[in-house]
């Protein structure tokens, strides 16, 4: 479990970098990012834990998000770290920023959609990467047909 999580960090700083990198290419960022949320969903498809580690790996990839989410819900302002906590939030989820950035134009009571997405990536992306877990697991789960 440990190396797997290990490889989801790797694999997200690596995502981090070269998303940052290809943001000089107009369309490339948003290709990266598709690309980083299929290599999360293989590694969720084909991780072999059981149900409880696979959530554990899940959440664990995004602790640090989940972290940050709550200092900036609670308005922890120590020092302004509620003001720091949502700049890092947006450099944790680089590799998905470009993705998001294309909701920025829309807003619900006057706050941008952008906002609501960034705060909510740690709980979708955690689900995401169960749901492909258990679809994984029920598709080799299933008798192969004849």
């Amino acid at each position: 479990m440990a190396g797997n999580i290990f490889r989801l960090y790797c694999i997200h700083l690596f995502a981090l970098i070269a998303v940052a990198v290809s943001t000089y290419y107009p369309g490339l960022d948003i290709a990266m990012a598709i690309l980083y949320i299929i290599i999360i969903g293989k590694e969720a498809a084909e991780n072999g834990l059981t149900r409880g580690k696979s959530i554990i790996t899940a959440l664990s990839l995004h602790l640090p998000g989940f972290v940050l989410v709550m200092i900036t819900l609670a308005g922890i302002s120590q020092g302004d770290l509620s003001s720091y906590a949502m700049f890092i939030l947006q450099y944790w989820y680089i590799p998905l920023i470009p993705l998001i950035s294309l909701t920025s134009h829309v807003s619900l009571s006057g706050m941008p959609l952008y906002n609501g997405v960034l705060l909510l990536l740690p709980v979708l992306m955690s689900l995401y990467y169960y749901i492909v877990w258990e679809l994984a697991k029920n598709k080799s789960a299933r008798p192969a047909e004849e």
